[in-house]
């Protein structure tokens, strides 16, 4: 998928810096609750969870009004009608680009998904640092701006695929590093999660930037321009592994 839309890249990259903004104050507010605030544990990282939540959505309102709409290619667009939507639909689903693009953001999210869900039990249960979440979470954040800076810079020289089969990797050998991390070890946690959120900012965001392609190669193909239908499948793509995940961890 390289139908000449590298500089996708750079705008996502400044959406995802948005975003991460909104989360990261958010998770230092947390941090603040945690240590000054009362109650037990688990409430308090739900009110982190909570402001995480509100700022999430507002951050990307924000990122999304500093970006302009990418500029439509072609003289002749056409708006998707609604008796046509199947099949629209099936045109869709014969786009080979979309349909790995689908697919692969289905097993990475799913995989985030339940890494994520299984984050705050590994480190309180297992490693013994209930203390440490929220300044992880932090540590996280910030190496995932330089990851996302650096992986940008890099998808200009190399191939996007490329680019997000090393981080995706990377990250992979992180996550199984997570065997030897000494208990009650906070400096090693977040060295940990700081190697693991630089290399796992690849995936998102050159899956982000593969979806620019697939409008392009659905666009090719069919002679119109859908971003709407096809940006809307690959959330759809990304809502329900992420929905799954989750929900099959905290249910078992």
């Amino acid at each position: 998928m390289s139908v000449g839309c590298r500089t996708f890249a750079s705008p996502l990259a400044v959406q995802r810096v948005g975003i991460l903004v909104g989360v990261l104050i958010a998770a230092v507010g947390g941090m603040i609750g945690e240590k000054t605030g009362h109650g037990s544990g688990f409430a308090r990282f739900s009110g982190t969870m909570i402001a995480v939540a509100i700022m999430t959505p507002l951050s990307i309102f924000t990122s999304l009004g500093l970006l302009s709409e990418p500029k439509i290619r072609t003289g002749e667009t056409s708006v998707t009608k609604l008796a046509g939507l199947l099949k629209t639909l099936q045109q869709l689903f014969r786009n080979a680009a979309f349909v790995r693009l689908g697919a692969v953001m289905l097993l990475y999210v799913y995989a985030n998904a339940v890494w994520d869900a299984l984050l705050v039990f590994f480190v309180v249960d297992v490693l013994k640092l209930s203390g440490s979440v929220s300044l992880s979470v932090i540590v996280s954040l910030l190496v995932s701006v330089l990851g996302l800076l650096f992986f940008t810079t890099l998808s200009h020289k190399l191939s996007k695929q490329y680019v997000m089969i090393g981080g995706v990797t990377g990250a992979v050998i992180v996550v199984l590093s997570a065997y030897f991390l000494p208990i009650g070890n906070a400096n090693a946690l977040f060295i940990y999660m700081a190697f693991f959120a630089f290399f796992n900012s690849a995936g998102g965001l050159m899956m982000d930037s593969m979806t620019a392609d697939v409008v392009d190669v659905d666009e090719i193909q069919n002679g119109e321009h859908r971003a709407g239908l096809v940006v809307s499948m690959i959330q759809l793509c990304d809502m329900l592994p992420r929905a799954l995940g989750t929900g099959i961890i905290y249910s078992s």
